[in-house]
């Protein structure tokens, strides 16, 4: 990945609503607990700027799990995004 951060306010005001959304669902298992160190849900929001994909997460983060179905929004939120950032290279989607 090309580019990473901390700070979300140096990107875009329009994560407010994300870091929002992520005080309600803290501390929440959805899914159960994956881990003895998991710490519950997280918020995520797929957008771009110009021609970059960013994926802004609700707070620190360093790993992620997830159900299948969510994985599969996941990807196609990231296909759409890659899109309107203007895919420059083929893309072949085998399952």
């Amino acid at each position: 990945m090309s580019h990473h951060g901390k700070d979300l306010s140096e990107l875009s005001e329009d994560f407010e609503e994300l870091k929002n959304f992520q005080k309600k669902i803290a501390g929440q298992f959805p899914d159960g607990k994956l881990s003895q160190n998991d710490e519950g849900a997280v918020g995520l929001q797929v957008t771009t700027m110009g021609d970059k994909v960013v994926i802004a997460f609700g707070e620190p983060t360093s790993w992620v799990g997830m159900t299948g179905d969510q994985a599969a929004n996941l990807a196609t939120d990231l296909l759409k995004r890659a899109k309107q950032a203007g895919i420059k290279e083929p893309v072949t989607i085998t399952l």
